[in-house]
């Protein structure tokens, strides 16, 4: 058990050092001997909890995108439909702002970063389609989503927050009212 609770503070501090580090340069600028040294650990600690430095940054997205999927999953099934556009939308924004700064770095260093979001997300509302079509509905409106906020994000859509998750709430509830009429 002791050396778990090691294992686990090595990891945070392997973590938080390279995000310190990719606050200030990016990935390709950084090398595992840097994040030994600044968090004064030998490289074979390093290599004993991530494989390369690309392996801490994919930990780093994946681990993103799963905390902000257990807030989407902790909404109710009596939220209701509509509803539940407006909440999930509110979470992601929410959470989206909270996190900016690792959003950032996340999006700026690792290329993967919004693709493993989009698809854990999908991972979540796939769970609520019972055929292929739905399913292939969902997909998209996740990919929808996740890319409206990625441009958000990345400064290219200039709105106040309540406004962009309103009118983002809008459109998923127009587009699923036009799919439900179709299905």
């Amino acid at each position: 058990m002791k050396q778990d609770l090691r294992f686990k503070k090595t990891e945070r501090l392997i973590r938080q050092t390279a995000l310190e580090l990719l606050s200030k340069k990016c990935i390709e600028e950084i090398t595992v001997g840097e994040i030994c040294e600044k968090a004064e650990i030998s490289r074979n600690t390093f290599y004993g909890h991530f494989e390369d430095k690309f392996s801490l940054l994919k930990k780093f997205s994946e681990d993103f995108a799963e905390e902000l999927a257990i807030h989407i999953e902790n909404l109710s099934p009596e939220t209701g439909y509509e509803n539940s556009i407006r909440l999930t939308a509110e979470i992601l924004f929410e959470y989206l702002s909270e996190h900016e700064k690792l959003l950032r770095i996340l999006s700026k260093n690792d290329p993967k970063f919004w693709d493993t979001f989009e698809n854990r997300l999908c991972e979540i509302v796939a769970k609520y389609s019972d055929d292929k079509k739905t399913y292939l509905y969902s997909v998209y409106s996740c990919g929808a989503t996740v890319n409206c906020l990625k441009r958000y994000f990345g400064s290219k859509i200039e709105m106040k927050p309540e406004e962009f998750v309103q009118y983002l709430t809008e459109i998923a509830t127009e587009c699923n009212s036009f799919m439900k009429e179709r299905i």
